[in-house]
């Protein structure tokens, strides 16, 4: 007898956090979206976010934001798509590779 092929399941990862442990920012809410390199152009981030959005809005929040690498461009586009609207920059945010990265500013209202 033969057994049926496993079915594969992309190594990924998405998550709704905490913007801010003050008050004032309780209906704001930070995500990620990672997909690994070899799951990338297949629909797999789109339709992670597209879930992050639903439970965000489900959890009552009024606002998403995120911080993504600045050269991320294919995360960026992702982003645009999904609603997401450029706010600002953060310039040499954080070190990658022993390089200085900006990293771009998004938001959605929900």
């Amino acid at each position: 007898m033969t057994q049926p092929p496993a079915k594969s399941i992309p190594p990924c990862w998405a998550s709704l956090n905490r913007f801010n442990p003050r008050a004032a920012y309780d209906h704001v809410v930070d995500f990620s979206v990672y997909v690994e390199r070899a799951w990338r152009d297949k629909g797999v981030g789109r339709r992670l976010l597209d879930r992050l959005i639903e439970l965000a809005r489900e959890c009552r929040y009024h606002k998403m934001v995120l911080s993504a690498l600045a050269s991320n461009q294919a995360g960026i586009a992702l982003y645009t798509r999904a609603g997401f609207a450029r706010v600002g920059v953060y310039r040499e945010m954080g070190r990658l590779d022993d390089q200085w990265v900006d990293t771009l500013i998004m938001e959605k209202l929900l």
